[in-house]
């Protein structure tokens, strides 16, 4: 049969949840991935935060994929209470990870 005319074949959208790609660290954009999950994505390490944006290339998009191994301020990570990160030179914690997330820098906003 030739692999053309299925139409849930490996490596596609619609293959998503029907095939895994396995032995491989590397992001594959139709892996099904849990929360937390870490993978590797053009020599970074990513955490997934939501399950729903897993299809989304890390470090492309706010609310899926968080970059690890720094402190330094991510403007696509998610950030939760009590999380500190470094911008323009100075640290921040979160004390309001509703007002953190929505694009908007440290220092930039009262109450975030």
């Amino acid at each position: 049969m030739n692999g053309s005319n299925k139409r849930n074949e490996p490596g596609i959208s619609a293959g998503k949840g029907i095939w895994q790609q396995i032995a491989t660290q590397q992001w594959r954009q139709f892996n099904t991935y849990v929360l937390n999950e870490l993978v590797m994505h053009n020599g970074y390490v990513y955490q997934l935060t939501n399950v729903s944006n897993s299809s989304i290339e890390p470090g492309t998009a706010a609310n899926s994929w968080n970059l690890k191994n720094t402190i330094d301020y991510q403007p696509f990570n998610y950030y939760a209470n009590g999380d500190y990160t470094i911008y323009n030179g100075n640290v921040y914690v979160v004390v309001n990870q509703n007002n953190a997330n929505y694009n908007v820098v440290p220092g930039s906003v009262p109450n975030a």
